[in-house]
């Protein structure tokens, strides 16, 4: 382990040359994104001017620091900064920097961190704290390594982690990107947990870009990435925004820019803190829909989902938006999820489409929209389906709860009230109402930030509500919450549209051969048929409908009352292309 104030590690004389080390950078294929975008410098090598991630901070030189840079941002670490530090010192790969910038510690980290002669240390500490993101990109901008790895400040490198790195890359040049499995351990005993193994992306470039739609994907901690990368990124690299998820946010522009490498060990161990990550913590999760939705902007439908069949592309967008949808759910954002629902074709007859809108209505503590969806559906689907007793039972179950909630409040029965609203998300999920009334139950018995922990979900979950939005002002003001719990910021990301969809402009009428629609008899169906022809952008049709259908179009032409529905309609049919809907048929939108 490293020694303080008695390690007189020498650093390589600048110049010299280091043992197993690759060639010069600029020699290495990096690759630009797809297409290639330009170098952040230029290629003939040696050069010194700074580069710069425009517009965001100012990079050291390339070509003259150390191999490795370990980047490591601490704040009010000074118990556990030095296991961090002795991990890194104890590397048997000497040509590496450790950077450390602490975002305004009011404790003893920088003591402790003066306290190492080790000259490849470098401290840099802030004046005043201002978060993760500013001081990562403050440690980018000190970093001098032709690859950086970041750390945390009380986590540990494996032993011989830099030699097996400096290794692969030596032996795979192009790769920009290298990380591994990470050994998961508990702070009060020191026991080892669950190894988390991320997915292997080694050599699926193109692949890894639509991942980034499902979370991060690629560990932060232990994780070597070519410095010349974050040229390419954009403004930052982390964008002050991400109070949170900064590493998944990045992530999610570098992908397409670089090649990955997994290694199939442990590389990095990471401290679980007791209770770290409990109940009681409010998490900000529009910080990730707006990273889903981004990113969702940035690329082609075709390269996020290569393997989907784009000759039919309505069909294959639709697929698209239900899986969009369905993983907003899964962040809390019920108000992009029905956005992405209203952009399926055809979502009002799809049995999934259906279940996922009913319980985002739910959530959004919408529940007489629910109810309506729900009483309609075996008119929607033409026949009775399972999925109509699921939800049935749901909104009643939904309806129960809000009225017994309200009458616990009013009684004074708090407990019992917190204890249905933790039962009731269990059974079903986190809603607008179960968070709400259990906010205020913790207000009632003075377990404030418990309460504005449940009231600022509740907020989240129905933006446009102004009962919890109130109170979480009101208690935030008095609490002094950090950003997390900057609700005008939530909902300005929840707002947002960030990505485009076709139901969110006017479709533009489309013209061309006449196409004879002819609409059977059969009255059971016959409004939801006319109204999916009717919702058709193509518009040069006429439209054959059965004697005694009300006309609301002009393209309606009512057919003779004699003889069969689709022999007449035949013979009276002008258009050069003809059309049949019958029983239960709809047509998606855009469908002629």
């Amino acid at each position: 382990m490293g020694k303080r104030k008695k390690n007189k590690n020498k650093r390589r004389p600048k110049g010299a040359p280091v043992a197993s080390r690759s060639a010069p950078e600029e020699s290495s294929p990096l690759q630009g994104p797809i297409p290639a975008a330009p170098m952040g410098d230029s290629e003939g090598g040696g050069q010194d001017d700074l580069a710069q991630a425009e517009p965001g901070v100012i990079l050291q030189p390339f070509g003259e620091g150390p191999r490795f840079s370990v980047l490591m941002a601490a704040y009010n670490r000074a118990d556990l900064i030095h296991v961090a530090i002795e991990s890194v010192l104890a590397q048997d790969f000497g040509d590496y920097e450790l950077v450390i910038v602490d975002d305004g510690s009011t404790d003893d980290t920088g003591r402790v961190v003066t306290g190492y002669a080790d000259p490849r240390i470098r401290y840099i500490r802030k004046d005043k704290n201002e978060g993760r993101s500013p001081t990562r990109n403050r440690a980018i901008a000190e970093a001098r390594g032709e690859f950086v790895l970041w750390m945390a400040d009380d986590d540990l490198l494996v032993p011989g982690l830099l030699t097996l790195y400096n290794q692969i890359l030596t032996d795979n040049p192009g790769v920009d990107v290298v990380y591994g499995d990470l050994q998961l351990f508990d702070h009060d005993s020191g026991r080892d947990l669950n190894v988390f193994t991320p997915n292997d992306w080694t050599g699926k470039r193109r692949e890894i870009i639509g991942s980034k739609l499902y979370g991060s994907c690629v560990p932060d901690g232990g994780t070597a990435t070519r410095r010349r990368i974050y040229t390419l990124v954009g403004s930052g690299p982390y964008d002050d925004e991400f109070v949170r998820a900064q590493d998944y946010e990045l992530w999610s522009r570098i992908v397409g820019q670089a090649n990955f490498h997994k290694v199939d060990q442990i590389v990095y161990r990471y401290r679980k803190h007791s209770g770290g990550t409990s109940w009681g913590e409010f998490i900000d999760l529009t910080l990730d829909s707006k990273i889903i939705r981004r990113h969702l902007d940035r690329h082609p439908l075709r390269t996020l989902f290569p393997k989907l069949d784009w000759s039919a592309e309505s069909v294959s967008a639709s697929i698209v938006y239900l899986r969009i949808a369905k993983n907003l759910r899964i962040y809390g954002d019920h108000v992009n999820a029905i956005r992405f629902l209203d952009a399926v074709c055809g979502s009002e007859s799809q049995p999934e489409a259906i279940e996922h809108r009913t319980r985002s209505l739910v959530a959004l503590g919408d529940l007489s929209t629910a109810s309506e969806i729900v009483s309609g559906i075996s008119k929607k689907l033409g026949r009775a389906h399972v999925v109509e007793t699921t939800l049935r039972a749901l909104v009643e179950a939904a309806v129960s709860f809000r009225a017994e909630s309200k009458r616990s409040l009013e009684a004074g029965e708090y407990r019992a009230l917190i204890s249905a609203c933790q039962t009731f998300g269990q059974l079903h999920e986190a809603t607008y109402d179960s968070m709400l009334h259990r906010g205020l139950a913790h207000k009632a018995l003075g377990e404030d930030e418990l309460a504005v922990n449940c009231l600022c979900l509740a907020a989240r979950l129905n933006p446009d509500d102004e009962i919890a939005i109130s109170e979480v002002r009101a208690l935030v003001e008095r609490l002094g919450f950090s950003p997390k719990t900057d609700i005008d910021a939530m909902r300005r990301r929840l707002g947002e549209r960030l990505y485009t969809l076709p139901s969110d402009t006017t479709p533009t009428p489309v013209s061309g051969p006449m196409v004879s629609v002819i609409v059977s008899a059969e009255s059971e169906y016959r409004s939801r048929r006319l109204e999916s022809v009717l919702a058709q952008t193509y518009q040069t049709m006429e439209i054959l409908v059965p004697p005694g259908t009300p006309i609301t179009d002009p393209r309606m032409v009512t057919l003779p009352p004699e003889g069969a529905i689709h022999s007449v309609g035949l013979a009276r049919a002008q258009g050069e292309f003809i059309a049949w809907l019958d029983g239960a048929d709809v047509w998606y939108p855009g469908h002629v």
